[in-house]
């Protein structure tokens, strides 16, 4: 392994942490703030932070293609993806919707071989299926139809996967192009903006601002850091090796979240639901050794 993707590699596995972490916060305040307004803040927020490294950045390359790609790009990352996981945490909890948005790796794998941008192998064909059966597992049949109205989550979290997976697989042309810098800042300012309209229209701001708590606050400020600090290691890594490598990753999720869901929000584990984790990590561990 080189030195150079060794360091994508634990870039990756910083935005596996990144991804549980925030899980477990946005439940913790999805339900006072909102879907649409949490998203907001929060990447408005991871904006602010990531504008002195723009400053840094070369812009004088970007042609208009490119600038549109990757507004797009950034709309699909920050303003749908986003939107549709934590309007899943209203329906599902914390662990469970990390486990079903883990399935980004395999279906980031799945469209790059579709569109020719990685090559097929049977070890990571063989891999995918270990983490479709683990991802079953570890939802549960039963679990289901205790709660009738989960699969609403369940649907909201996977749009979101399939969202990432798409984005996970178009995002590295740009960023091995023009750097992570550069393509963070540029993707994340239009989702904010498209945001904003929604926000207003549906949710009541800015009028709910003077009703969250401190504690609230400082939750959503964290969140906002964090996706800065992940999207950057993205980014970053997703310039120096392959799409499915970086999102093998993803796994560390659910990991992450189940640990601090049960820690923080009280949040139940179950045998079948570590059985899940565990064949889903061990799915994409074979995927990231396969070649």
């Amino acid at each position: 392994m080189s030195g150079l993707r060794g360091a994508a590699l634990i870039a990756a596995a910083g935005v596996g942490v990144s991804i549980g972490a925030t899980t477990v916060a946005s439940k913790f305040v999805v339900a006072d703030v909102g879907p649409t307004g949490l998203t907001f803040l929060r990447y408005a927020i991871a904006l602010v932070c990531l504008l002195p490294f723009a400053a840094l950045s070369s812009w004088r390359r970007l042609s208009f293609g490119d600038i549109s790609a990757i507004a797009a790009l950034g709309v699909a990352q920050f303003a749908i993806l986003a939107g549709l996981f934590h309007f899943s945490l209203l329906y599902i909890p914390a662990g469970r919707a990390a486990v079903i948005f883990a399935t980004i790796p395999l279906l980031t794998m799945g469209i790059a071989i579709a569109l020719r941008r990685e090559p097929r192998s049977f070890l990571k064909a063989l891999a995918v299926s270990a983490c479709v059966v683990g991802v079953a597992v570890a939802i549960g049949e039963r679990d289901i139809l205790t709660h009738p109205r989960a699969w609403i989550g369940d649907l909201a979290a996977f749009g979101a996967a399939l969202t990432g997976a798409v984005c996970n697989v178009l995002y590295g042309t740009y960023t091995r192009r023009h750097g992570a810098r550069t393509v963070s800042a540029l993707s994340m300012a239009p989702a904010v903006i498209v945001l904003l309209p929604a926000l207003i229209l549906f949710e009541g701001w800015p009028s709910v601002w003077s009703e969250l708590a401190a504690p609230i606050w400082a939750v959503i400020f964290l969140t906002g850091v964090a996706s800065a600090a992940g999207f950057l290691l993205l980014t970053w890594a997703l310039a120096h090796t392959s799409a499915s490598d970086v999102a093998a990753f993803f796994s560390l999720g659910p990991i992450v979240a189940t640990t601090l869901g049960v820690w923080l929000l009280d949040e139940s584990i179950t045998l079948q639901f570590l059985l899940g984790v565990a064949l889903v990590s061990s799915g994409l561990w074979v995927a990231l050794k396969a070649k």
